[in-house]
């Protein structure tokens, strides 16, 4: 064997080397790109959907429920506010003029807060009922305050 002979063997096996570790990568690459797919694959299994295939019954009524409800309290709670608004512009009046004291107002509005304590377990009661952590309710809500 000559010495040329042997350098182009040592090419040839340097080159086979780098050939397999490329085919043995191109091999951990393909396994890699499987567990990948096959992740990818579970996670789209256990998306959750968010709208029915058919417009069933009772998802149609468990979106339009809490959206009606929401739009009344809603509405409710705008009624009171300008009735507060209005009561609270009154007595400002009302005290302006001279016609009445502060004493007789802060009297009043110190007992409420001291009989205030039994009223917010029925408060919380019919807070109880109201479903404010969805989002058709919430949105109903913030239309009635705002539109109704």
């Amino acid at each position: 064997m000559t010495a040329h002979e042997a350098c182009r063997m040592l090419q040839c096996r340097r080159f086979m080397g780098r050939n397999q570790g490329n085919q043995a990568r191109g091999y951990h690459a393909t396994i890699r790109w499987n567990k990948i797919l096959k992740m990818s694959r579970l996670k789209n299994q256990q998306m959750v959907t968010l709208l029915p295939p058919d417009g069933s019954t009772t998802f149609l009524a468990a979106l339009l429920v809490p959206l009606i409800l929401g739009f009344l309290v809603g509405t409710i709670a705008k009624g009171i506010f300008k009735v507060a608004v209005a009561a609270g512009v009154l007595v400002l009046l009302l005290i302006v003029l001279g016609m009445i004291s502060p004493q007789q107002i802060i009297g009043p509005v110190v007992s409420l807060f001291r009989t205030g304590s039994t009223y917010t377990d029925k408060v919380r009661q019919i807070a109880g009922y109201l479903p404010y952590s969805s989002l058709t309710f919430i949105v109903g809500l913030v239309v009635g305050f705002f539109k109704g």
